[in-house]
């Protein structure tokens, strides 16, 4: 089909705000599967993955930078979800200008209309399935600091008693 056959999709206000929401997305993609390979890693050198198959330690963790890994891990994390806020910001805002083009029917092709919306759909769900990766990688990366915690605190009760 051409652009013309499609009711002029390319004259349409939304048509480049929305194509570029959609390839934004891919961003946090690359973000998240980096932070799933220096969570696994950190995960594997502290024997938490019981739960895990098939995978193995590509890199094992300096045991004396861990902190500091896992608090840049937990703050890139936290960007991520920064990140994917705004992007979910803007999807609604764009939701909200298409269903203002369809009441008000500022085109003269509805179809070009459901095109944009088809796409943005696209992207709200590409944008979900973001979140709830980077939300696992939140949840396990806070978990393990609690592991380090509790054994920071154990360790210190055991050198305390032994002094």
């Amino acid at each position: 089909m051409t652009l013309r056959k499609k009711g002029l999709l390319i004259e349409n206000p939304l048509l480049v705000p929305v194509v570029l929401t959609t390839l934004y997305i891919p961003s946090t993609t690359v973000f998240n599967a980096r932070h799933r390979n220096d969570l696994f890693n950190i995960q594997a050198s502290m024997k938490t993955t019981l739960y895990i198959n098939g995978r193995e330690a590509r890199q094992a963790v300096n045991l004396t930078n861990f902190a500091k890994d896992l608090t840049a891990l937990s703050s890139s994390s936290a960007g991520i979800t920064q990140l994917c806020s705004t992007q979910s910001r803007i999807i609604k805002f764009l939701e909200k200008q298409i269903a203002l083009q369809r009441k008000e029917d500022v085109t003269q092709n509805k179809q070009v209309v459901n095109t944009l919306a088809e796409l943005l759909e696209f992207a709200k769900q590409m944008l979900e399935a973001e979140q709830q990766h980077n939300a696992y990688i939140k949840e396990s990366a806070q978990a393990h600091v609690q592991m380090v915690c509790l054994h920071f605190l154990y360790l210190t009760k055991i050198f305390s008693f032994l002094l």
